[in-house]
C-alpha cells in the first residue's frame, strides 16, 4: 500500500513539475518571441542617453561683410549625479565645482542629489574653468560643447542686432525677427550607457551632426552707423534729452544704412540695462509725421510742378475737405496771401492741403 501511494505521489509531484515547467516555457516564449522587439526596444531606450549638440548660429554681417554678430564655440559643464555621489571624494567634487565655476556649494549639492542620468552644472563656461576642471578628471563630470552669442562690436548696432540667450534662441531685434533662418537645425549624440550612466566601451553610437545656421548680410554700413552713434551721443548729452534716435537711408534705394538710439546697451550684457532700453525706438516708437512731413511733400509737388516756389497762395486759417475742417497752426490769425516757399517756411496747412487737390491723389 504504502509502495503504492508513494507511487501516486511522485506521479502527481512530476505532474505539477511538468505544468510549472509548461508555464515558464510559454512565458519564456512569449517575451522572447511574441513581444521580443517590444522589450529589446524597451531596453535600448533604457540604455541610451541622448546629448543635444547646438548648432553654430549664423553670422550677421554689415553690406562690406564685416561681422556684427557671431557665436563663439564654448564648454558646458555638466554631471552624472549617482556617479558623483558614489565617488569616494564627493565633498572634494563639490567644493572644486563650486569655486572653480563661481557658484554656491548648496546649488550644486541640489543637483548632485538629483534623481537624474543628467545635469548641467553650469552653461557656457570660460576656457580657463573648463581647463582646470579638465586637469581633475573627476568620476561623473562631463564636458559639452556649445556655442555662445558674442557681440565684437560691443554696443554699436545694438538695438537692431537684439540679442540672443542662453539657449541659442533670438530674443530681440534682428536675432528674434530671423530667429527661425539663424539658429540651425540642432544635432544630436546617442550613447549606450550602464545602470550608472557611465558609457558602455565598444556600444553603438549615433551621431547626427548640428546644421549651422544661415548668416544674414544687412544693409548697414558699420562706418556710417558707427558716426550716426557718435553724433547722437552728443545730442543726447548736449540738451540734456531723454533720448535720440536716427536713421541713415540711401534716397536713391531706400537702404537703411544706418539706425541708431541713445541711451544704447551692449548685446554681450543686456541684462546690465532696464529692459526698456532694449527697445528699437526709430521703429516702435511711432507718431504722426506732421510738419516733418511737409519736406517729403514740398519735393513731390516740385517734381510734379504742381507748383513753383514763387506760386500764391491764401491761407484762411481753416479750409473743409470732404467734411472735416483742416486748421493752420496759427488760425487765430490766418498767413493770408504767401508764397508756396513763404507757407513751407510758415509751415502752413491750408496750402499744403490745396496744392493736393490741384494736383490729385493718384500723383501723390
Amino acid at each position: 500500500m504504502a509502495g503504492a501511494k508513494n507511487k501516486k505521489a511522485i506521479s502527481v509531484i512530476m505532474l505539477l513539475l511538468f505544468v510549472v515547467a509548461a508555464v515558464i516555457c510559454c512565458r519564456l516564449f512569449w517575451v522572447q518571441i511574441v513581444d521580443g522587439s517590444e522589450y529589446e526596444a524597451k531596453a535600448l531606450n533604457n540604455r541610451l542617453k541622448e546629448l543635444k549638440m547646438q548648432p553654430n548660429r549664423g553670422v550677421i554681417y554689415d553690406r562690406n561683410g564685416n561681422a556684427l554678430a557671431i557665436s563663439i564655440e564654448c564648454y558646458s559643464v555638466y554631471i552624472t549625479p549617482k556617479n558623483v555621489r558614489n565617488a569616494e571624494k564627493a565633498d572634494t567634487i563639490v567644493k572644486t565645482l563650486a569655486e572653480v565655476l563661481e557658484l554656491s556649494e548648496e546649488a550644486v549639492w541640489e543637483k548632485v542629489n538629483k534623481n537624474s542620468g543628467f545635469e548641467y552644472i553650469k552653461r557656457r563656461v570660460t576656457d580657463e574653468q573648463a581647463k582646470i576642471l579638465k586637469e581633475y578628471n573627476f568620476r561623473g563630470v562631463g564636458f559639452t560643447t556649445e556655442y555662445r552669442r558674442a557681440y565684437p562690436k560691443g554696443t554699436l548696432a545694438s538695438h537692431i542686432l537684439g540679442f540672443a540667450g542662453i539657449d541659442n534662441q533670438g530674443l530681440a531685434g534682428l536675432e528674434l525677427y530671423y530667429d527661425e533662418e539663424l539658429t540651425g537645425t540642432p544635432g544630436k549624440l546617442l550613447l549606450e550607457v550602464d545602470n550608472a550612466q557611465n558609457s558602455i566601451p565598444q556600444s553603438q553610437q549615433e551621431f547626427i551632426p548640428a546644421v549651422e545656421g544661415a548668416s544674414l548680410t544687412l544693409t548697414i554700413d558699420e562706418t556710417i552707423q558707427y558716426i550716426l552713434e557718435r553724433e547722437l551721443q552728443k545730442v543726447y548729452a548736449a540738451q540734456s534729452a531723454d533720448g535720440a534716435t536716427g536713421i541713415v537711408i540711401d534716397v536713391n534705394t531706400g537702404a537703411i544704412l544706418a539706425m541708431a538710439n541713445y541711451p544704447n546697451f551692449n548685446p554681450n550684457s543686456y541684462n546690465d540695462v532696464e529692459a526698456e532700453v532694449w527697445s528699437n525706438f526709430a521703429i516702435n516708437g511711432t507718431y504722426e509725421p506732421g510738419s516733418t512731413f511737409k519736406i517729403l511733400s514740398a519735393s513731390m509737388f516740385l517734381e510734379e510742378n504742381a507748383t513753383t516756389p514763387q506760386s500764391h497762395y491764401i491761407c484762411k486759417g481753416a479750409m473743409q475737405i470732404s467734411g472735416h475742417r483742416f486748421k493752420c497752426w496759427r488760425s487765430y490769425n490766418p498767413h493770408g496771401d504767401q508764397t508756396f516757399a513763404e507757407a513751407i517756411g510758415n509751415s502752413c496747412n491750408p496750402v499744403m492741403a490745396q496744392i493736393v487737390l490741384e494736383m490729385g491723389k493718384e500723383p501723390l
